[in-house]
């Protein structure tokens, strides 16, 4: 009865003394999915129609019109509400493609690489939101940009809501993050040219604006800031 559980098998002890386990798991990024699951679980009870038909919208050119007509309110409590999702949810991904497979503040903490990428992120949108005013305004096509932007929007809530469960197994699963990391840069990047050809649609066929403009749109709003932010992180950090 007072044999030890370990005494009396075949296996042979590899050390002469206990190991101890150096390991340092990371809470926060767990907080961080479970706050993200918790914004879901909030918009699947007070508001599941408006988030299906934002996702909806993403794919449908007739339903992103419709929405658009019924509620053109990006600050209304599930627009932003997504839109936090989409926030969070990119970031970690940044800061999970930087991890694996290196770029910015390898020197600093992860915590401190996912504030950044958050930081980034709550930077960008902003000025490039400016920018398509200022355009617009220039070009005297106010409502062509809001057009604009409200399908930049439902897109990025979209994709927000899309990432929240590949970043649980990429966070949690025991598969390969790369070859998850690579598939969703290609769906961010679907997501992207989709902005692109609903912008043309806008432009040449809705408004009926010159080809000039169009190209002023694709280089000026969509490319540019994100080459100049890219460019930035780069060169300083």
């Amino acid at each position: 009865m007072n044999d030890h559980i370990f005494n009396g098998h075949q296996l042979k002890p590899i050390h002469e003394y206990a190991v101890f386990n150096n390991s340092n798991p990371m809470i926060w990024p767990s907080l961080i999915i479970l706050f993200c699951f918790i914004i879901l679980v909030y918009l699947r009870i007070t508001s599941f129609q408006k988030m299906i038909n934002t996702i909806r919208s993403s794919y449908s050119m007739q339903a992103i019109k419709q929405l658009e007509r019924e509620e053109f309110n990006p600050f209304n409590p599930t627009s932003f509400a997504l839109s936090l999702l989409f926030i969070l949810m990119l970031a970690f991904f940044l800061f999970k493609l930087n991890s694996e497979f290196g770029g910015v503040l390898m020197q600093r903490s992860e915590i401190s690489q996912y504030l950044f990428f958050v930081l980034c992120i709550c930077l960008f949108l902003p000025f490039k939101f400016g920018i398509k005013k200022i355009v617009g305004f220039v070009c005297d096509t106010p409502n062509l940009f809001n057009e604009i932007f409200y399908n930049n929007l439902v897109i990025n809530q979209s994709l927000g809501v899309l990432l929240l469960p590949i970043m649980i197994v990429v966070e949690f699963s025991q598969v390969n993050p790369a070859y998850l990391l690579i598939a969703t840069g290609i769906l961010i990047s679907m997501g992207l040219l989709m902005k692109l050809y609903r912008g043309v649609v806008f432009s040449l066929f809705d408004n009926h604006i010159g080809l000039l403009q169009v190209f002023i749109y694709l280089c000026a709003l969509e490319i540019l800031p994100f080459l100049v932010l890219l460019k930035f992180i780069i060169t300083n950090f």
